[in-house]
């Protein structure tokens, strides 16, 4: 079914990792801080939030044991020692950290090794729960959100039938599973070079239209195009279609200073052999944006995005990959920064190395109603996202990935936390 948002128009990795590269972007006396380690090791994408009640960012990734991680930033810049916070993850999984409406109590999901949704929290007091099991069949990792004008936590995923699921808390109380329907992606194949049937599966992505008490779901459908569902007084519309290519993804932001959202992801891209044991494939960044009353469809914004897939054998081996390929496509991360005006989009670009595979961090920013060019924050990003959030009580704007370094000689650094500011 098409969707029902009024007016739609149709219109028509690799670099050296031998040396940081950085390239500041001027917004009064600000510039970005260059890539920074932090303490621990983390897998896929790591999740921030503010500590309710506090200036307190908390970090959760999936360590390298499988388990739930965390670290915060205190209100003096310092950062925590690393916590294990103990469970399995599903090996694919990356967490997701939301505050509890009406409480003070922060609430983490994850997918489990068993695939079940599971949770635990942490209380006002700064003490945290035990793990607790809610059950279901997970396909996708987990995604929350408040319901607009209401105080209920809702959480969405990818069932093992490929359909959207949700289940939400209300007044202290989780209902059971509720299948909306639809069809998300899922992998069909193992041909790194064909993004109709390759990528991870589908995972949902809530957002609030601005203006309005309505909660647009996002998602990635089975047959590669935009998809949706859409909460309004209290019932869900029929799964909507927006059209378009992906090859990812999507995420999505308010736009500041008008009452729509913007939703950015990964479109359909073109091989190209960099060096026998490396390829790239760079897919241009496409954007659709609107509100209940209009819908701009699919527009090409020009960067090209990462596929890389790589061979794993040692670095200076130039001979067959016996040891198989390993890829990820890139998701862009859309982020409106607080008190600024501006919408800035990060991916991992198509850097265009000769001999190891290290995509960097890459960004454009809408200001003043014009996007900027790519701008490049160097960094070296594994295969997680590059993830944005606002560091709480400053003007501070952070990214976090998982980080790799692969010097010519030796293996590869993988898998540290890394970190920049702006």
């Amino acid at each position: 079914m098409k969707h029902s948002m009024k007016n739609t128009l149709k219109p028509a990795f690799m670099a050296l990792g031998l040396a940081l590269m950085v390239s500041a972007l001027c917004h009064g006396q600000a510039q970005w801080s260059g890539e920074q380690g932090m303490k621990g090791y983390g897998v896929n994408n790591p999740a921030m939030a503010q500590v309710p009640g506090t200036n307190i960012l908390q970090l959760f990734y999936q360590g390298q044991d499988g388990g739930l991680w965390t670290q915060w930033r205190n209100t003096n810049g310092t950062w925590s020692s690393e916590l294990g916070l103990g469970g399995q993850l599903n090996s694919s999984a990356s967490p997701t950290a939301v505050q509890l409406p009406g409480t003070n109590i922060l609430q983490v999901f994850y997918r489990g090794q068993d695939n079940h949704l599971r949770t635990r929290w942490r209380n006002a007091n700064g003490t945290w729960s035990s793990e607790q099991d809610m059950g279901g069949l997970l396909n996708s990792d987990p995604a929350a959100a408040q319901l607009p004008g209401t105080n209920i936590l809702q959480v969405f995923y990818q069932g093992q039938d490929q359909a959207l699921f949700t289940r939400w808390w209300n007044n202290g109380t989780w209902s059971g599973e509720q299948r909306l329907g639809g069809q998300l992606f899922a992998s069909t194949c193992a041909d790194v070079t064909d993004g109709s049937c390759y990528g991870n599966n589908a995972t949902p992505v809530p957002i609030q239209i601005p203006g309005t008490n309505a909660l647009e779901v996002f998602f990635r459908g089975s047959d590669n195009q935009l998809r949706g569902f859409q909460w309004q007084n209290g019932t869900w519309t029929q799964e909507q279609d927006f059209g378009g290519t992906l090859t990812s993804d999507p995420s999505a932001a308010p736009v500041p200073g008008a009452n729509q959202i913007q939703v950015f992801y990964r479109g359909a891209g073109i091989s190209a052999s960099v060096f026998p044991q490396n390829t790239s494939e760079g897919g241009s960044l496409m954007t659709q944006w609107g509100n209940l009353s209009f819908w701009q469809g699919e527009t090409q914004m020009g960067s090209s995005l990462l596929l890389g897939y790589w061979c794993n054998d040692q670095p200076g081996d130039l001979q067959d990959c016996e040891g198989g390929y390993s890829a990820s496509y890139s998701v862009p991360k859309a982020w409106a920064n607080p008190g600024t005006g501006d919408l800035w989009v990060f991916y991992r670009g198509q850097d265009g190395g000769i001999l190891y595979a290290a995509p960097q961090v890459w960004a454009k920013v809408k200001r003043n109603g014009s996007w900027s060019a790519d701008q490049l924050l160097g960094g070296d990003p594994h295969l997680s996202d590059i993830m944005p959030t606002e560091v709480p009580g400053t003007n501070t704007m952070q990214i976090f990935y998982e980080g790799e370094t692969c010097p010519i000689i030796g293996g590869c650094n993988i898998g540290f936390l890394a970190t920049q500011w702006y």
